[in-house]
């Protein structure tokens, strides 16, 4: 009977060190890594490589704006020369560094560069994961967050691409992620480690600089006033701004410097200089960038319960978080809707038709119905969950700040140190951003960023992570994550389904007749890919992606004063349908 107890008592001991919906009760505990998150991942990379097969990547030809970093990658690795392609205004180092052992083994072909944006999907999927877990996840919660990221429907799209994004999402979750073990232990390892990630980051994309100045904020305000903790603070941001004045220098003295690098630069520039115009973008920016921060974290908001108001708090009644909430999502609500309609809003990836995007004349310039949009009732019940996230989401967002505000001129803590560098990561990220012009893949690459905040805040000391410890209560979260998984998968098959009949309808016309770049509208990828590598005069009557004579036009459907000269067929999941890719020649 004594044997039969203590092997129970074992048995429900392992049980809940692995228990799937428990927070873990220390850092010590966080930063173990134990049999259950083993099997999550392991379960989320076999999601990730099933959906991959579904979505069947399968064809050598430039998606969005991956064939000027292509062009770059290319000069990078095999003439062993950096001079990076004229449209990008990024810094692109260390993306194409890392296609470089792929570059070999593919011959830098498109699908052996897309394959180098898979691996770092895969990384990113470990990264949140373990990032939950250290601030505070159980793993479910963990896994809720992975999946946001990792299959959110932009980036999971842009996976399967050589965008920059999915490159910048791995290098900044892992540099906060070091930043935050820097600022809750105390490591000078992590330190380091988070100052050569970030360095890293902005030799992707400059706005990777966002990390080491939100760490300086967070690290003078929970560190002793000593010239060595000052210094230790403001150090990592330093490093990176050096590192990218010194790479922009050498690129301007060598005259490597892309055409377009500095172009954001100066409609900043300008727009600073107008107060009402830049009132008015921010305004109308910040409600964009908002309604979709709330679409993409709402199915981890239903994850664990709101936070409780007013925790150690000495200033400030307990209902403010509420009516601060209520106060921002129906103002938010009102100008999105207002001022632009249902979701999706100024998409670049999400589009009313699925996803995107589709950048050929007819759809894409002219407007014209080829492709109907998804169901008016799916808009409004996207437009919906991302009003609930984005309540929450503020929700917690004011009661960071109630707790924050409410301890004095006190130094911060480990726990609320971490909090604010996160926060102070996204704001800084998007400060240069508001003033002109905002898509949502600039939401999608900070997601890890909201989740690990999103965690930190709403899971406290006195705060149960999973609010009614039944079943029931994994259902809506799980229902909205497999949802957003569904969609993601579905609209990135047929974004690759219908430019691999693209790229099929340019060969017909391009290797057996008289059609070629000169006289060829193909889309944005095609006369851009063109474009880069032999520059001709571009005609202002055409379509704006450096097209000389359209003589020849691929599209969705038919074009007045054209004639049909092939249909490419392809299927399309979402939804179920036969369509075809169109190649046509003025009559």
């Amino acid at each position: 009977m004594r044997s039969s107890f203590s092997i129970s008592k074992a048995w429900s001991s392992m049980l809940s060190r692995n228990q799937p919906f428990a927070p873990a009760a220390d850092l010590k505990a966080r930063r173990a890594f134990g049999t259950g998150d083993r099997y999550a991942l392991a379960a989320l990379a076999t999601a990730l490589v099933v959906a991959a097969l579904i979505v069947d990547p399968r064809g050598n030809f430039p998606l969005n704006d991956d064939w000027s970093f292509a062009t770059s990658a290319r000069r990078l690795v095999l003439e062993h020369d950096w001079k990076p392609s004229f449209w990008g205004n990024m810094s692109l180092v260390t993306q194409s560094l890392s296609a470089w052992p792929l570059c070999y083994v593919g011959a830098c072909s498109y699908e052996g560069l897309r394959a180098s944006t898979f691996v770092a999907a895969v990384v990113l999927l470990v990264v949140v994961h373990r990032g939950m877990r250290l601030v505070g996840a159980s793993l479910f919660q963990a896994g809720i967050g992975a999946v946001i990221t990792v299959f959110n429907p932009v980036l999971f799209e842009l996976s399967f691409t050589f965008m920059t994004d999915v490159f910048f999402a791995v290098i900044t979750g892992g540099a906060a992620l070091a930043f935050c073990l820097r600022l809750q232990t105390g490591s000078r390892f992590m330190g380091v480690l988070g100052t050569a990630l970030a360095v890293t980051s902005v030799l992707c994309r400059q706005l990777g600089l966002c990390l080491p100045l939100a760490f300086a904020v967070a690290s003078l305000c929970s560190s002793e006033r000593r010239w060595r903790s000052i210094l230790a603070s403001v150090l990592p941001a330093l490093i990176g701004a050096a590192a990218l004045l010194i790479y922009e220098g050498w690129m301007n003295s060598t005259r490597r410097t892309p055409g377009l690098y500095y172009v954001k630069n100066e409609q900043l520039v300008q727009i600073l200089k107008q107060p009402a115009l830049l009132a008015q973008n921010v305004f109308l920016n910040g409600a964009i960038v908002a309604l979709y921060m709330g679409l993409f974290i709402a199915p981890l908001t239903f994850a664990l319960k709101l936070p409780a108001p007013a925790i150690d708090v000495r200033r400030g009644p307990r209902w403010l978080p509420g009516t601060v909430a209520s106060v921002v999502t129906a103002t938010v609500f009102a100008v999105d809707t207002i001022a632009f309609g249902l979701m999706p809003i100024k998409g670049n990836i999400l589009v009313t038709q699925g996803l995107g995007p589709l950048t050929l004349r007819d759809v894409h310039l002219l407007h014209l119905p080829q492709i109907p949009p998804l169901p008016l009732t799916f808009w409004v019940l996207v437009t919906a969950v991302s009003a609930v996230g984005l309540f929450r989401l503020s929700y917690v967002v004011a009661v960071f700040a109630q707790r924050l505000f409410g301890r004095g001129l006190t130094r911060l803590d480990g726990k609320n140190s971490v909090a604010l560098f996160l926060f102070l990561s996204v704001g800084s990220y998007y400060a240069p951003l508001l003033p002109a012009n905002v898509f949502e893949r600039y939401t999608a690459v900070v997601m890890p960023l909201l989740c690990f905040f999103y965690m930190r805040v709403a899971v406290c000391d006195r705060n149960a992570a999973f609010p009614r410890g039944a079943a029931g209560s994994l259902v809506l979260p799980a229902i909205l994550a497999v949802g957003m998984v569904v969609f993601a998968v579905l609209g990135t098959h047929d974004y690759m389904s219908w430019n691999r009949a693209r790229w099929r309808a340019i060969a017909l016309l391009t290797g057996s007749g008289p059609a070629n770049a000169a006289n060829l509208d193909g889309g944005f990828e095609y006369n851009g890919a063109a474009f880069d590598a032999d520059p001709h005069p571009v005609s202002a009557d055409k379509s704006w992606w450096w097209v000389a004579d359209d003589r020849y036009l691929i599209s969705f459907g038919p074009v007045d004063g054209y004639r049909e000269v092939a249909a490419v067929p392809y299927r399309n999941y979402l939804p179920p349908a036969r369509r075809s890719i169109y190649a046509l020649e003025r009559r």
